[in-house]
């Protein structure tokens, strides 16, 4: 809960005030976008810090790597 805080609040090492979060979700059982696939944290200057996913490790599952694209164009 710490690393989570500190990182959307600050201060930490890359971004002293805190940072946005972008999180992108998949489509639940219902047809609606509840489950979290791609995290994407914000650092100084807009610029990205990291990009986590839910596969082991925070990777990207296989097959997401075309909508982070887009989404990274947009960004």
């Amino acid at each position: 809960m710490y690393a989570a805080k500190s990182q959307i609040c600050g201060p930490y090492d890359e971004a002293p005030y805190g940072g946005d979060f972008y999180v992108y979700y998949s489509v639940d059982e219902k047809g609606e976008y509840k489950i979290p696939r791609i995290a994407i944290r914000m650092s100084v200057s807009d610029k990205i810090g990291e990009i986590r996913g839910v596969a082991t490790g925070q990777n990207l599952e296989e097959g997401l790597e075309d909508i982070l694209q887009t989404k990274l164009k947009e960004m």
